[in-house]
């Protein structure tokens, strides 16, 4: 019986009900084909799955180097001050102005004898100046350093005695502004390449710098004189020997036993501390450094850092600032 025109079919033909059912089957093949393979972008084709189930090395992500490239913390700088103050996109640092901070516990310094000492007591001053110098003291001290009226000052062994001492020759001396030398500025970075979707690990600047444990007395020893006398060891390696000499005014290394604590006393005692290191043609003072490392947080307002021991038995110390101007 044929069907009117106009009226509802029971569907389509037979061979389109055939043809849909491959489509739907291929479809569905193609589906499960892709299920359980990962995708990740490379620097060839697009779309091409890893052949292992870890999640790869970030480091070897391009999209982690653009994401690097792109961000305010990629400027990069020089380390050295003085080729950072020829380029005003680099300077001046956030560290530029004076810091104010303190010791955490009682960790130990080498001394210039090799010896273990405490850091003084007291806050500690870090300064950095628009022209790239600097200093940083510990503790606090009754008047200002005033340089050696001669080479018979006592210096900073005034008052002292060989029974005493003089600590000063060799440690940390309270109030003192040590130069920072060797100084490194390093640029706010980030501190290791993050994963897809991850925020980075921003680190702020970073700044290295040593002190002299020998600056106090450099002025000192360019006073004194070098004593130059032959040698009456065996097996010298020089027929010369030198020594610090006597300075004028001196009466003799007997004068502790007259007057222990007169001038001429506290200059024998400096001496035989043997702060100055002496030739032929004058004295030098006897260095040595200890090196800082400081991190400054992300608002420019703290300061965070170590003082970094050259001997592997002796832990750092832990150093903390704040912004004062």
């Amino acid at each position: 019986m044929a069907r009117a025109v106009g009226l509802e079919s029971d569907g389509p033909p037979a061979r389109y009900r055939a043809r849909l059912a491959t489509l739907l089957w291929l479809a569905l093949v193609a589906l499960c084909a892709c299920e359980g393979e990962r995708l990740v972008l490379t620097s060839g084709d697009a779309g091409v799955p890893t052949d292992d189930g870890d999640d790869g090395d970030p480091m070897e992500d391009p999209t982690v180097a653009n994401a690097s490239e792109s961000t305010p913390f990629a400027v990069a700088c020089p380390t050295d001050v003085a080729q950072r103050r020829a380029r005003d996109d680099c300077w001046p640092t956030r560290y530029v102005g004076l810091w104010s901070g303190f010791i955490v516990g009682d960790p130990r310094y080498e001394a210039r004898d090799g010896s273990l000492e405490s850091f003084p007591v007291g806050e500690i001053e870090l300064r950095l100046s628009t022209d790239g110098t600097g200093t940083l003291s510990f503790g606090s001290a009754s008047a200002p350093l005033a340089p050696p009226s001669g080479a018979a000052d006592p210096y900073l062994c005034a008052g002292a005695t060989p029974l005493t001492g003089c600590p000063e020759s060799r440690q940390l001396v309270e109030g003192f502004g040590y130069h920072l030398e060797n100084l490194s500025i390093f640029d706010a970075s980030i501190q290791s390449a993050p994963r897809i979707g991850e925020e980075p690990l921003r680190v702020g600047e970073r700044f290295r710098f040593d002190i002299s444990l020998g600056e106090p007395w450099r002025a000192w020893c360019d006073v004194q004189l070098p004593d130059v006398r032959a040698c009456s060891c065996v097996g010298c390696e020089s027929e010369i020997c030198v020594g610090l000499g006597l300075a004028p005014g001196v009466a003799s290394e007997a004068a502790c036993e007259a007057s222990p604590g007169s001038a001429e006393c506290g200059w024998l005692t400096a001496r035989a501390a043997e702060p100055c290191a002496c030739r032929s043609d004058g004295c030098v003072a006897r260095e040595r450094a200890l090196a800082i490392l400081l991190q400054m947080s992300e608002d420019g307002q703290a300061v965070r850092g170590e003082y970094l021991p050259s001997r592997g038995d002796v832990p750092p110390g832990r150093l903390e600032f704040w912004r004062l101007e």
